[in-house]
């Protein structure tokens, strides 16, 4: 089942994590495990699963450098072939895909973190002077050479007309389950802290309570998407108490709270006294009539204004795709 926590922007309402995905003993061939032979295949499986605690317990044990996203291929293939999911490194912490759309705003920008972060590939060479493998690490993506022919390149050794003979080809490329955040993830931190900036500011209510102009569009439109994925998950897991139960308290605490706020603007325009005159004059049933007219006028106010909006946001996610 689904994970239901507030969003981490501080718009006070909820958002819906998936559960990371977990590989079967097959699948996990395609990984490091297809090094190992057979016998020593059944010894893994015997030993079972790392949990997360003790994989940061070992790769902070382990750690030579200030940062836990340099790892030496000797660590990467221990953890990697002992555990059957998706871990995400960072220069101060070790993440699971369900810590970091915890934490962070992956699901209200509609990210994946596969996306923002570097899978870890190793790269098997075959050294001719003894005869062994050498095993190096690399970015996915990025141009695979061998250290060795790195330093040779540097000194001269090996030049433009003799690099096709002399570079070594390498004879395996192994992905793993391992990854480590790059440039896209500083920029994910940057917007992160632009946006939880804007919505800090519009909470101070500056203005006499009115959100300034220039964020409305950017704070409604992110909470337009958390209530979006709420309710499709309301409507897709209806027979749930919990939640919808958890649903129905974001939509009375979220998103009636800013079409309230929104409705404030025009219905304090008549004195108080006037308006609960007003309304006390009427029924029940025509009270609840009046208000759900008045905000339902509201959120379609709101999707012109996101529709306007909205493409200055869209714009920077694609960057961030990219």
């Amino acid at each position: 089942m689904a994970l239901i926590v507030k969003d981490s922007l501080g718009m006070g309402i909820k958002k819906t994590i998936d559960k990371e995905k977990k590989y079967s003993d097959e699948e996990n061939e395609q990984f490091t495990r297809q090094l190992f032979s057979e016998e020593e295949k059944k010894i893994l499986k015997n030993d079972g699963i790392l949990t997360i605690e003790y994989v940061r317990k070992i790769i902070i044990e382990n750690s030579t450098r200030d940062t836990y996203d340099k790892l030496d291929s000797d660590l990467l293939i221990f953890i990697d072939s002992r555990i059957n999911y998706n871990i995400y490194l960072v220069e101060d912490n070790i993440y699971t895909y369900e810590d970091l759309c915890i934490a962070f705003p992956f699901k209200e920008f509609n990210i994946s973190p596969e996306s923002i972060f570097i899978r870890q590939i190793l790269v098997i060479f075959n050294e001719e002077e003894d005869n062994k493998d050498k095993i190096e690490i690399f970015n996915e993506g990025d141009p695979i050479i061998a250290t060795y022919d790195l330093v040779k390149i540097a000194t001269g050794k090996i030049t433009l007309n003799n690099a096709h003979k002399d570079i070594k080809i390498p004879k395996r490329v192994i992905r793993s389950k391992i990854f480590i955040g790059g440039d896209k993830w500083n920029d994910f931190l940057q917007l992160r802290g632009f946006f939880r900036g804007m919505v800090q500011v519009s909470n101070l209510q500056i203005d006499n309570g009115k959100t300034p102009e220039f964020l409305k569009p950017f704070t409604i439109a992110i909470n337009n998407q958390l209530t979006i994925q709420n309710s499709e998950n309301l409507s897709n897991e209806e027979s749930n108490p919990e939640l919808n139960e958890g649903l129905n308290k974001e939509l009375n605490e979220g998103l009636n709270e800013g079409l309230n706020k929104e409705s404030n603007e025009g219905l304090n325009k008549e004195s108080n006294e006037g308006l609960n005159k007003e309304l006390n004059e009427e029924s029940n049933e025509e009270l609840n009539k009046g208000l759900n007219e008045k905000r339902l006028k509201i959120i379609e106010n709101n999707i012109l204004l996101i529709t306007k909006k909205l493409n200055n946001f869209e714009e920077i996610i694609r960057k961030l795709n990219k």
